[in-house]
């Protein structure tokens, strides 16, 4: 049974004044001065906690975007098997930042839009001086409305169907052209 379905295709590229180490804390920043409806809604997604990522971004470089249905339900570790089989970049939140950005009216309606790593890439909250669990970036889509999130990520965590509040799940894919 097809577990993802391909819905659409779109380019980005990536900023001329891109700088990684820099990129999330500033965006957060203009995102909280924006007259525009979106919501940078997440104090984790920092370059602090994001520092880590499997790909890097390059300024100027110019990058496919495909975004896939998740059918029914997937852990989520088959989710980033997946994306790796098909040889995506895995970005995290650099790369839904980006979406958000640039491209945010190519995502689908009333959508929650994954950016995944790999684990050791995720940010793990850090509690009583013990790791706890990592986080996974999301765009939420609806209607005119985009918010920008994170999501609990740990062995139990499943993607796909509609949440409880008729939102479709999806994955980006990336990669380099």
């Amino acid at each position: 049974m097809k577990k993802f379905q391909f819905v659409k295709k779109f380019t980005l590229q990536v900023p001329n004044n891109y700088q990684h180490d820099t990129f999330l804390d500033s965006q957060g920043e203009i995102q909280e001065t924006s007259e525009d409806v979106d919501v940078w809604n997440s104090w984790e997604v920092t370059d602090e906690n994001f520092k880590k990522v499997s790909n890097r971004l390059v300024a100027g470089e110019v990058i496919e975007v495909t975004i896939f249905k998740i059918i029914g339900h997937e852990h989520a570790e088959k989710c980033i098997d997946f994306l790796i089989k098909e040889n995506s970049l895995l970005l995290g939140a650099h790369g839904a930042a980006l979406v958000l950005i640039l491209k945010k009216d190519e995502l689908p309606e009333k959508s929650k839009c994954f950016s995944l790593d790999k684990r050791e890439c995720l940010y793990q909250e850090i509690r009583h001086n013990r790791p706890m669990d990592h986080f996974i970036p999301f765009i939420k889509r609806e209607d005119s409305r985009f918010v920008f999130e994170v999501e609990e990520f740990d062995d139990r965590t499943v993607l796909g169907g509609k949440t409880w509040n008729e939102k479709e799940e999806y994955l980006f894919h990336f990669r380099k052209i």
